[in-house]
């Protein structure tokens, strides 16, 4: 059997990254920031860099969901894989079985025929 010891269960990652709730309430105060600073010009440069870290923290958020969402495709495709692994090495040691009991079979059936053929010979 192949155990999923150490194995990520694509519920995993729900605890990760950024809650949506927590970025929603970043995006208002930023806009309330960006409205206040609007109006003074001696903060011109704090403004622009300012937009640039938010526009830099928005795209990180933003790879960050598509990089959970890959996370949890992942995790689901090893569960699969290791399913169907684990249901190949089962059916692969059944078929054993089956070949072990095939050969057992024609070894009786041959002794039977040996037997025969013995029972046979006495006979003429």
């Amino acid at each position: 059997r192949f155990p999923m010891e150490g194995a990520t269960k694509a519920t995993d990652f729900e605890h990760l990254g950024f809650d949506q709730g927590a970025f929603e309430a970043l995006e208002t105060d930023f806009e309330n920031v960006l409205a206040e600073v609007s109006s003074i010009e001696a903060i011109e440069p704090f403004k622009l860099e300012y937009e640039t870290l938010y526009r830099a923290c928005k795209k990180s958020h933003e790879s960050e969901h598509r990089l959970l969402k890959k996370c949890r495709d992942l995790a689901n495709e090893i569960g699969n894989t290791a399913n169907n692994a684990a249901t190949a090495q089962r059916l692969s040691q059944e078929d054993q079985n089956v070949i072990a009991q095939l050969k057992r079979d024609i070894d009786k059936t041959w002794g039977a025929v040996e037997q025969s053929h013995e029972k046979e010979a006495h006979t003429k």
